[in-house]
This record gives C-alpha cells, sequence and structure tokens, in this order.
C-alpha cells in the first residue's frame, strides 16, 4: 500500500467517522420506513421513475413523453426538466449492479425506493461539513441531527419519494461549503479562486437537478450586499472587501451561464418576479402572508390541490418544536449585528460574550432561513424548502449556545444542555411518528394496483385511456398505456373535458367527448362517484356562471362496508360508514342502476342507494348525482351501451369503448 495513503489513513479520527456514520444512518433510518410498502410515495414519483427506466433501456430521455398526453402528441420531455437528477440516479443502479441486469423493472422499483432516502442522508451529513467550514465540529453535528430528523425535511426524502427534490438540496449545501471556503481565505488566491469555481459547479448542478435552485441567487445577493455594508461600517479593510466581491462575482457569472444553459435564463425573471411580487410590504402580500389572498387560489388548482394553500396552519406538523430554531437564528443574527451593536455604543455594555464581529456567513444563514421560511408559510408546498432551513438554523443556535455557555456557571450550562438536548430528542421522536403517519398513496386505494396490473396483462400495447389526472402516472408506469392526462396537468382542455364526461347525462354528448380523443378504454376509481362536485370547478371551467350554478348540485356518498359474523349464530352483520344493515338488507340494495328512488334524504328529496357486487361499498346519491354518466356506466345501466365494464375489483372498473 502506498505510503502516503496509509498514513492517510492512519490519520482519521476514529471517533469523529463513527459519529458521522452514526448521524448518516439515523438519517437513512428514519427515511427508509416506507420501502416496506411494495411502491413508491406520491404520485410524481411514478412519471420520474418512468423517465428514468427510458434512460436505463437505452432510449435516452425522449423529447415528447411516450405514454401522456397523446392527444398533444405527448407532452415535452426533453432537457427542460431534471436531467441531471435522473442521469445520476440511473448511473448509481447500473454502477450498482455492474450492468449485469440491463433494466429490470423490480429491480428498479426497489432502487426508486432506496436512492430518495439515500440522498436525504447525504444531504444531513452534507450539512454538517458546510457548518464545520463555517463554525466547528460541534455546530456540524447538531446540524446534521436537526437535518436528519426534521419531518418537514424527512417528507421529500423519505423511501419512495422518489423526486427531482429529493436530491436538489445536496449540491446547494456542497455549494456553499466551496463558498465558504472561498470567502474565509480572505486572500484572492488560486486556492480561493479554485473553491469559488467549485462551488459555482455545484450551483450549476443544482440548477439542472432541481428548479429550486432560484433560492442560490436570492441568498447569495441578499448576503454580499448585507455583508459588504457591514464590513463597510465595520471599516475592514478595502482588500478584504474587495475579495469578497470579487468571489461573489465568480460564483454568480459562472452559476448563470449554467443555469441558463439549462433554462434560457428564465431562472431570472422568476426570481425578479418573486422578489416584485412577494417582498413589497402592501395589502395584497399582508392577505396572501395570512391566507386571506384569493389571486392565487382563484386558479383550479389553487381551488382543487392543497400544496397551494398557506403552510403556517402545518407548521405543528412538519417542524413541531424544532419550529424554534429558524426562529432563534433569526433574532440571533439580528441581536448579533444590530441591537447589539447599538446598545454596546449607547451603554457601554460588558457584555461576558465577545461577539465575533467578522463571522459574515451567519448572514448566509439568515437569509437562507428567512426565505425558505416566509415560502413556507405563505404556501404549504414550500415546508419541505425550509425543513433544512430548520437545520441550518439549529447549527447557528448551537453554535450561539456554545460560545454563551464558556463564560457561565455550570448549573447555567446544564440548563442550556438539557434544553438543547430536549428540542434533539423531540426531533426524533416527532421525525419517527411523522414517518408512520405515511402511507403511499396507492398502498390504501387497494383496488389500483390490481388493476393496472391487468391493464397490462390484458390490454394492447398501444391502447388510449381515458382517466382522471389524479392515477395518470400510476397508469403510465405501472400499466404501461397512454392516457389523456396525468398530474402534470399540461392539457387543462382535457381536465375539463374528462370532467364534463363524468357529469354528461347523455350517452352520445359522452361518447363525443371520448371520441375526440381516440380513447380505447375508461378508467375509474370509486372515488370519482362522490366528487362530482369538484368536477363542476374543472367542468365549467370556462363557463363562470355555469359553475356556480351547478356546485353543490350533487350528493354522492362512498360507505366503505365491513362484515362482522356473530359467532353464535352465525349472521352476518354489515357496517357501511354509519349505516348497520343485515345480510338481507345489504343483499336487497341494488347492484344495477335504477331511476327509481329506493330511500328518502329529506322529506322532498328522493334518494339512491346502490351496493357493489362483492359488497365491499354502499353508495347513495342524489337524482342530480344518479343522473350523470358516470353513475349510469359504474352501475352497468342497460341503456348505455358504448362502454360495457371489462374489469372491476375493489373500487377500480374499467370499461371498454366500443367505436
Amino acid at each position: 500500500m502506498d505510503l502516503n495513503l496509509r498514513e492517510r489513513i492512519s490519520s482519521i479520527d476514529k471517533k469523529h467517522l463513527f459519529i458521522l456514520i452514526l448521524l448518516f444512518l439515523l438519517a437513512f433510518g428514519i427515511r427508509a420506513n416506507l420501502m416496506k410498502f411494495e411502491l413508491f410515495f406520491e404520485f410524481d414519483t411514478y412519471w420520474h421513475a418512468r423517465v428514468g427506466s427510458y434512460i436505463l433501456q437505452g432510449q435516452g430521455v425522449p423529447d415528447k413523453d411516450p405514454l401522456a398526453y397523446y392527444q398533444m402528441g405527448g407532452s415535452d420531455i426533453g432537457w427542460k426538466i431534471t436531467p441531471g437528477f435522473w442521469f445520476l440516479s440511473t448511473a448509481i443502479y447500473s454502477a450498482a449492479t455492474l450492468g449485469l441486469f440491463g433494466y429490470d423493472k423490480e429491480l428498479w422499483i426497489a432502487f426508486v425506493k432506496f436512492l430518495p432516502a439515500f440522498y436525504g442522508a447525504l444531504i444531513a451529513v452534507a450539512v454538517y461539513f458546510l457548518f464545520k467550514e463555517i463554525y466547528n465540529r460541534k455546530t456540524g453535528y447538531i446540524a446534521c441531527f436537526i437535518a436528519a430528523v426534521t419531518p418537514a425535511f424527512v417528507y421529500r426524502t423519505m423511501a419512495g419519494q422518489f423526486e427531482d427534490d429529493s436530491l436538489g438540496f445536496l449540491w446547494m449545501v456542497i455549494g456553499f461549503y466551496f463558498f465558504v471556503k472561498a470567502v474565509k481565505e480572505m486572500n484572492f488566491t488560486k486556492n480561493s479562486i479554485k473553491n469559488a469555481v467549485l462551488s459555482a459547479l455545484f450551483f450549476g448542478v443544482m440548477a439542472w437537478t432541481w428548479e429550486m435552485f432560484i433560492l442560490i441567487p436570492l441568498i447569495l445577493v441578499f448576503y454580499v450586499i448585507t455583508t459588504v455594508i457591514l464590513m463597510w461600517f465595520n471599516r475592514i479593510e478595502t482588500k478584504k472587501i474587495m475579495h469578497l466581491i470579487k468571489i461573489f462575482a465568480i460564483v454568480f457569472v459562472l452559476f448563470s451561464v449554467l443555469a441558463t444553459a439549462k433554462d434560457k435564463g428564465q431562472w431570472l425573471s422568476k426570481d425578479i418576479n418573486y422578489i416584485v411580487k412577494y417582498l413589497p410590504i402592501n395589502e395584497e402580500n399582508v392577505d396572501r402572508f395570512t391566507g386571506e389572498a384569493t389571486d392565487e387560489r382563484k386558479g383550479i388548482f389553487g381551488v382543487t390541490v392543497g400544496e397551494e394553500n398557506t403552510g403556517y396552519q402545518f407548521f405543528g406538523t412538519k417542524y413541531n418544536a424544532l419550529i424554534l430554531f429558524p426562529i432563534l437564528a433569526l433574532l440571533i443574527v439580528l441581536y448579533r449585528f444590530f441591537v447589539f451593536p447599538v446598545l454596546n455604543f449607547v451603554f457601554n455594555l460588558k457584555s461576558k460574550t465577545e461577539w465575533n464581529s467578522s463571522d459574515y456567513f451567519a448572514f448566509i444563514i439568515f437569509f437562507w432561513v428567512l426565505i425558505t421560511f416566509f415560502m413556507a408559510y405563505s404556501k404549504l408546498k414550500f415546508t419541505y424548502t425550509a425543513g433544512l432551513g430548520v437545520a441550518i438554523g439549529a447549527g447557528l443556535v448551537g453554535y450561539t449556545l456554545f460560545e454563551v455557555m464558556k463564560s457561565r456557571t455550570k448549573f447555567e450550562k446544564q440548563i442550556i444542555g438539557l434544553s438543547l438536548g430536549f428540542l434533539m430528542l423531540v426531533g426524533v421522536a416527532s421525525g419517527t411518528f411523522f414517518m408512520t403517519q405515511n402511507t403511499p398513496n396507492i398502498e390504501y386505494t387497494l383496488g389500483w394496483k390490481p388493476a393496472l396490473v391487468w391493464l397490462k396483462e390484458n390490454t394492447p400495447e398501444d391502447a388510449k385511456m381515458f382517466n382522471w389526472w389524479d392515477e395518470g402516472h400510476w397508469i403510465t408506469f405501472i400499466g404501461e398505456r397512454a392516457v389523456i392526462e396525468d398530474n402534470r396537468n399540461i392539457d387543462i382542455n382535457a381536465d375539463v373535458d374528462a370532467a364534463k364526461f363524468i357529469l354528461s347525462t347523455e350517452e352520445e354528448e359522452a361518447f363525443k367527448i371520448v371520441e375526440k380523443y381516440g380513447s380505447d378504454y375508461l378508467i375509474f376509481g370509486s372515488d370519482m362517484l362522490e366528487k362530482m362536485n369538484s368536477m363542476t370547478v374543472y367542468a365549467y371551467l370556462y363557463e363562470p356562471e355555469k359553475k356556480a350554478a351547478e356546485y353543490g348540485r350533487y350528493l354522492g356518498t362512498v360507505f366503505y362496508c365491513s362484515v362482522s359474523t356473530d359467532k353464535l349464530t352465525g349472521v352476518n352483520t354489515y357496517s357501511c360508514g354509519p349505516n348497520t344493515l343485515s345480510e338481507e338488507q345489504m343483499n336487497s340494495l341494488p347492484t344495477k342502476y335504477t331511476s327509481v328512488p329506493n330511500t328518502m334524504l329529506s322529506e322532498k328529496v328522493p334518494g339512491f342507494v346502490y351496493r357493489e357486487k362483492d359488497n365491499t361499498r354502499m353508495y347513495l346519491f342524489n337524482p342530480a348525482a344518479n343522473n350523470t354518466m358516470i353513475t349510469k356506466i359504474w352501475f352497468e345501466n342497460p341503456s348505455i351501451t358504448k362502454f360495457p365494464i371489462v374489469y372491476e375489483n375493489a373500487g377500480v372498473k374499467i370499461f371498454k369503448v366500443e367505436k
């Protein structure tokens, strides 16, 4: 073995390495919980997995999606989305399997479940190195630990959450690591230039991996402006100020080139628009921040997609007591660099703590936390983005506490240590509990997995599905069949037409909609029978008066039924939601469509009650809901001849289109 290599190995701090391995395993272990399930969490995972499968089969990234939006000739993919994420993930698969298996779908599914948890653990360890470079090892350990356990950050990096955001933060953290190294030298040398270039390259990789890279220029610009002003105010020598400006210029220019190559400069307009739109203190932004704004939620997806809502009401679930860290971090920076200097100047304070006035890296942390916290407060989908901000804030809080404790009594140190330890235990408990509360959607909508297997095995490979967008990604990856729409909602007109089909009352009208798309099959879940009012939002998107008139007209309810058998009498009793029925009563309910009411919803409103043939579900409709096409085909109205059922099981049905 090479002597230098032996010396390097022997010089490794074994205790330090052991702690890092434990932190990595903690981060991975919390996230790996969902690997016990057969398939993935969230919907977009299935799309990313499918694109990865094309790469592994040697097809590269198609310019057009071959299985989605067939009415549009496929949707654009190409290099516009997240090629860095796809190619790295598939490269890991190929390297780990030594290229021996080629593309094996079941094996690829295992990797798709494993990789997000692996990426999340890597990001947590990268946070350690960032804080070790900014401050010291102890603060690195704290930041790494909190990154490992914070529920909001765990969420998008847990097993089966195979999306671009599960990897994207890795490059941002590494980029700032090299940026800090470059700035710390305070001397413009080849080494500082090298670190600046590496910083820009990793920031550029993030630009090719995840659209949230727009955080980078926001943090850098605010950081540099604030730091230069404070350096000038504190009479730091011009040479050091110019060094910071030069490093910033190298990083920003090179990053801009790489980011622009990815999205043709759109990132710049996104950042500018975000600043112009969200930062001014005006009535609109105050309303948005408090959840009262209506402008963004007037859109169809703002109404129907939960992640477009404000995020502050979910802070308890996503952050728990750990929310104290980013709040304290913001207050600490404000106190250290603004309040304390003023108080010291006015009152000539004699503080036991000597604040390091040259610690300008605190402003990287400050703006990272501030920007992401604001984003998370105003929109639920950004709570993940602020999840890492919790860990970043924890690093600064930890550093401050260690500095304060140096000059405190033993009792004070114990109190501070116990408080910090309590918060870390809360982090483990909340992260672990949060993971156990999440189950992949497809695992509890039981009928979809077998239906998609049937679809793949019993329909032609070129069969075209007419579907609702909720399950589009499932159908294309698992069922491997083309769909008119998926969770990206690229073709709004397809949303409108699918909703109009569901609400239509005449077969001719419904058939014309399906015929327009050239669909071969319809595939729906039983949930569509209770979403009819939501369908009016889509169906009459361009007809606001009709939407207002139709919304609320439909009552469709699905009751899930369980059966219990009396051990003495052998009599079966069915519990369907709040309803308890004897076996005779249950079997008396129709399984076929009827236009004759068999119950009363009120004194004047008739109702229609049905059951599934296997008695697993009971349905209740008012007349408007009973007259819709989804109800008619679901219960096989004999007058409907164009959409016969070819498959039904556990609340999922597939209908053939008779052309």
